[in-house]
């Protein structure tokens, strides 16, 4: 990626990180100019969510231009004043909601009027953020900088390959954002989620989020997953379901996997790998979600000249984009502080607060990992080994054991999982730049 800041249009090379960089020009009031737009592809050029997102911004603003040339490989696009004000958008179905809705969380606090936004299309996908994930870590991120007021729904659900949901979003104006020192991490005391089924079995649900249950459990007892079956109009128009988790900590911090089910994916299996998710990010660190990372940057970035801290865990490509743009487009740099590296057991034993029971669990092992599985006994083996004939219940009763020791292994494997992980979190901080609502003055 190449970038050239000047007095005229922000000029770019190549598609990657097309959403970030429209959304940069139109906070900064400044032109763009991209260029070889996936000019070696087959079918080169704009795709056509990156031009539904460039339709949703006419929409939101006032005197916006946008020139694409016949090839669709050189785009120009000159933002106009943000006015807000009701919105109706229908996505694209190859992309989910979540990627018309970050861009919109980022705008709409600066707009003239408060923003009252419909999307329709797909709410859960496996590339963009889904819905929940949105509602769930994103919103109260964007309420500690100061954005009180905001709200996500989701009025029906939608899966791929037709789509069919629809959300509404709301959020008021501000005049500017509120700084931020989020630091502690704590430790985690509970987790939630939400397990969706749309035009298909009720107890596809429920067989979801046993599953989840099943390894949660082992190393924490306050689970607690809804189920949210849609049928008729509210189910959408393509059958699917999906599962997101929530973890929160004693601090506030909160920390989120989801997924919708693949093809030829059993609702235990789906269950069992979000729950590996969770505990993936959860072995990152930080205090806030990796996904909701880049929102959280780009609004530091637009803080009052203050000082700003996030302790945020390993980054990841999109979150070095993002620092990156934020750069080159906002000229605002942030101080990058790794942390000692440790486990997160080393980290508990140096910072554990003598009434807080979660911790002294954590370091007494308590809830960490299930227990050992009970030895075999010997005689037992010998006398099943001469027996030539056995019952129907006694097959069963053996899968039984097979599966519970199975379950018990992976249980235990993704405890020592979040036991032993190393984390490598990072202390990013900035002094904002001033960034002011100019489109309407907020007393």
């Amino acid at each position: 990626m190449r970038v050239t800041v000047t007095d005229g249009p922000l000029q770019f090379e190549g598609a990657k990180d097309f959403r970030l960089r429209v959304v940069l020009a139109v906070l900064a009031r400044r032109p763009v100019v991209i260029e070889r737009i996936r000019s070696k592809d087959e079918s080169p050029g704009v795709r056509d969510y990156e031009a539904s997102l460039l339709h949703m911004l006419d929409k939101m603003t006032s005197g916006s231009k946008t020139d694409i040339n016949t090839t669709g490989t050189r785009l120009r696009f000159k933002p106009g004043v943000l006015l807000g004000g009701l919105i109706t958008h229908d996505c694209t179905t190859n992309r989910g909601i979540g990627y018309w809705l970050e861009a919109l969380m980022l705008l709409a606090p600066f707009c003239k009027n408060p923003v009252k936004a419909v999307l329709t299309g797909v709410t859960n996908e496996a590339l963009d953020v889904s819905v929940d994930r949105l509602r769930a870590v994103a919103m109260p991120l964007i309420k500690a900088f100061g954005i009180d007021g905001a709200r996500l729904d989701c009025k029906r659900r939608g899966a791929q390959p037709r789509g069919g949901g629809m959300v509404t979003f709301s959020c008021p104006v501000v005049k500017e954002l509120r700084a931020v020192s989020i630091l502690e991490e704590g430790f985690i005391r509970r987790v939630r989620g939400v397990a969706y089924s749309a035009r298909v079995s009720p107890q596809v649900g429920n067989r979801v989020v046993a599953s989840a249950r099943s390894l949660l459990n082992k190393l924490l007892p306050d689970v607690y997953i809804n189920t949210d079956h849609m049928k008729g109009v509210d189910a959408g128009l393509s059958p699917g379901y999906a599962l997101s988790l929530v973890a929160e900590s004693t601090s506030g911090c909160l920390a989120s996997a989801e997924a919708p089910v693949r093809p030829g994916e059993t609702p235990e299996e789906l269950g069992r790998r979000v729950s590996a998710l969770l505990c993936d990010e959860l072995s990152r660190g930080g205090c806030v979600d990796t996904d909701a990372s880049p929102i959280a940057l780009v609004f530091m970035a637009l803080t009052p000249p203050d000082v700003s801290r996030l302790r945020i865990g390993r980054l990841s490509p999109r979150a070095v984009a993002t620092l990156q743009l934020i750069d080159k487009i906002l000229g605002v740099r942030f101080r990058l502080r790794p942390e000692p590296k440790g486990t997160i057991r080393q980290r508990a034993e140096a910072g554990v607060a003598a009434d807080d029971e979660g911790a002294r669990n954590l370091i007494a092992g308590k809830g960490m990992a299930p227990a050992a599985p009970k030895p075999a006994d010997p005689d037992e083996e010998l006398i099943k080994g001469k027996r030539k004939k056995r019952s129907r219940d006694d097959v069963e009763d053996e899968e039984e054991e097979e599966d519970a020791e199975a379950a018990a292994a992976e249980a235990a494997a993704l405890a020592a999982r979040v036991e032993v992980a190393i984390t490598d979190s990072v202390i990013v901080s900035c002094v904002g730049m001033g960034y002011k609502n100019m489109a309407r003055s907020v007393t």
